[in-house]
């Protein structure tokens, strides 16, 4: 299996209902199916069949692989829309690195009370503790 779900790519034909979308666009795309695979759900390769929720325009400048940063919010993102919490619950992230502040900033997004805990500082500053949202690095042992 391939790991992975994302990917920056080339259009190559879309299916008649999609009417903002053309062969050639550059775009980002969020996930897929690759048909063949043994998880037809994963493959960073090409090519892919994917939903149009799933795809994001991209401009013609910069380069496409300037977008292949994409991957790792997305990640996050994807991180926190699986989640069951509604406004005013409780999600503890655990994990201060891109992808677990990109799931803590989007549940906070959602309303959630977030606890983000990790290990390094200049990551956790990164994450507002306001009462609300608390930051705490696991090394102090008291969180």
């Amino acid at each position: 299996m391939v790991a992975g779900y994302q990917k920056v790519g080339i259009v190559r034909e879309v299916g008649s209902p999609v009417a903002d979308l053309a062969s050639d666009e550059t775009v980002f795309a969020a996930n897929g199916k690759v048909h063949g695979m043994f998880h037809p759900s994963r493959g960073q390769l090409s090519p892919a069949v994917i939903p149009r929720e799933g795809v994001w325009k991209l401009p013609p400048q910069p380069e496409p692989l300037a977008f292949a940063g994409m991957v790792l919010p997305q990640v996050g993102y994807n991180c926190e829309s699986r989640v069951a919490v509604a406004p005013g619950e409780t999600a503890v992230v655990l994990s201060d690195g891109m992808v677990g502040l990109w799931a803590a900033q989007m549940l906070a997004l959602r309303g959630a009370r977030v606890l983000l805990l990790g290990h390094h500082a200049d990551r956790l500053r990164r994450f507002p503790d306001t009462g609300v949202h608390r930051r705490c690095n696991e090394r102090g042992g008291n969180w």
